[in-house]
C-alpha cells in the first residue's frame, strides 16, 4: 500500500487532490481483487483436502478390486486388474 504523500511537495492543491484520489481510486480498486484471491486460496486449500480423500478413496477402492480379481489377474498373469491392454498382451 501506498504512503500518504507530504502536502508541501505539491505545488497545486488539485495535484495533492488528485494524488489523493489516486490513492483512494487504487485502494478502492483493489480490495475486491485482494477478498478474491483470498477467496480462491480458501478454495485451493479445500480442493487439495477433497482431491486427498478422493484418491484415498480410489486407493481404497483399488485394494478391494485387487482382492477381488487376485485369482484372474493370476491366471491371465498380470499385475492387477488396472493393467492396460498392452501389458496383457506382452503376456501372451
Amino acid at each position: 500500500m501506498r504512503s500518504v504523500p507530504d502536502p508541501k511537495t505539491f505545488a497545486t492543491k488539485s495535484q495533492l487532490f488528485i494524488t489523493f484520489y489516486q490513492i483512494h481510486y487504487t485502494s478502492s480498486t483493489m480490495l475486491p481483487v485482494m477478498f478474491a484471491q483470498l477467496e480462491i486460496t480458501a478454495l485451493r486449500h479445500q480442493m487439495d483436502g477433497h482431491n486427498a480423500e478422493v484418491t484415498r478413496l480410489q486407493d481404497a477402492f483399488n485394494a478391494i478390486e485387487d482382492d477381488v480379481f487376485r485369482e484372474f489377474c493370476q491366471q491371465i498373469n498380470v499385475s492387477n486388474i488396472r493393467c492396460t491392454i498392452i501389458d496383457v498382451q506382452i503376456f501372451f
